[in-house]
């Protein structure tokens, strides 16, 4: 069993709350910041910043989701949501 510190929790519920209401750039700032806050731990680091990318693509922004999801790769290899990256970039045709 993973241990998620306290503060990245926090990051985490708050990006979930600004999404919630529609704050999407908030949002997307929030799980940034939780995934800075613990990146020892590849896997909720990583799935932080797969929210934050999805957000942003759900939102029109491309080009940010995909520098999140070229740092996925770069930070959190062997993750799912590195996999989860993966899939992403090669649906815009973007293999390295």
């Amino acid at each position: 069993m993973q241990c998620i510190k306290p503060k990245s929790i926090t990051g985490w519920i708050v990006g979930d709350a600004y999404s919630e209401l529609g704050k999407n750039e908030d949002a997307i700032a929030s799980y940034k910041k939780s995934a800075n806050h613990f990146p020892e731990d590849i896997h909720n680091a990583g799935e932080a910043l797969l929210f934050a990318a999805l957000l942003a693509d759900k939102n029109g922004k491309t080009n940010e989701a995909i520098d999140i999801f070229k740092e996925i790769k770069e930070r959190f290899p062997n993750t799912q949501a590195y996999n989860e990256s993966e899939k992403y970039l090669a649906m815009h045709n973007i293999f390295n």
